[in-house]
């Protein structure tokens, strides 16, 4: 199918395949998703966290893609700061959306995972993600919704109407005496349902890809 380069499409724009050395005409991106697509298998985080870049992922990063002979101009030092600028655009999830770190008797007590999971309750608080929990209490599987109350503080309420909520001290000490823990921060649920969904079926509702890169998610959320 022939377009013009005017034609519309979500931005308006189509870009001319033969523009871009490719076979196939394709919309102008948006940078909303631009995270989704870093992280590659092989590259950037070394794990299967996004799509890559062009119609076919054949690129692996920001930085790959402007490596392209139509930006063959831009000194290097000026891609990589236009890829982190990039990857800093305001694209309405919030960057803690996707994060998970398991919890067990080993790093419970630890000052990484101590931190990671208040940011993760404070950003909950901030109405920023839901802070969702997959594991086991006493041996046995549950999921648990965060409830804020303050920043840090606040309480885990089980999907059984039988079990009482529980502190985060009181998780702690479940950790330490054999059960595991994931913390799963996802993004806002639109409606309450959906939150209680997704922790009675294990997080299935839709999400943004998990992430590793810390310095792409925490950080920007502290």
């Amino acid at each position: 199918m022939s377009y013009s380069a005017a034609r519309n499409g979500s931005s308006n724009v189509i870009r001319l395949g033969a523009d871009d050395g490719v076979f196939q005409n394709v919309k102008q991106p948006h940078f909303r998703n631009l995270y989704q697509k870093i992280g590659l298998t092989g590259h950037e985080c070394g794990q299967p966290g996004g799509f890559g870049f062009m119609h076919d992922g054949q690129e692996a990063s920001i930085v790959s893609f402007l490596s392209r002979t139509l930006f063959a101009a831009i000194p290097a030092n000026v891609k990589t700061n236009f890829s982190a600028f990039l990857q800093c655009w305001d694209n309405g999830t919030a960057p803690a959306v996707g994060y998970n770190r398991t919890v067990v008797a080993t790093n419970v007590t630890g000052i990484s995972l101590s931190n990671d999971w208040s940011v993760l309750e404070d950003q909950a608080f901030f109405t920023n993600v839901d802070l969702v929990i997959k594991g086991t209490l006493d041996g046995v599987q549950h999921g648990m919704l965060y409830q804020p109350s303050s920043p840090s503080s606040g309480y885990y309420k089980l999907d059984s109407t039988n079990m009482a909520p529980l502190t985060r001290a009181q998780l702690t000490l479940k950790v330490q005496a054999g059960d595991t823990l994931t913390l799963l921060a996802r993004r806002l649920a639109p409606e309450t349902e959906w939150a209680w969904t997704a922790m009675r079926m294990g997080c299935s509702m839709p999400m943004s890809p998990l992430r590793s890169c810390r310095s792409s998610v925490l950080e920007r959320a502290r």
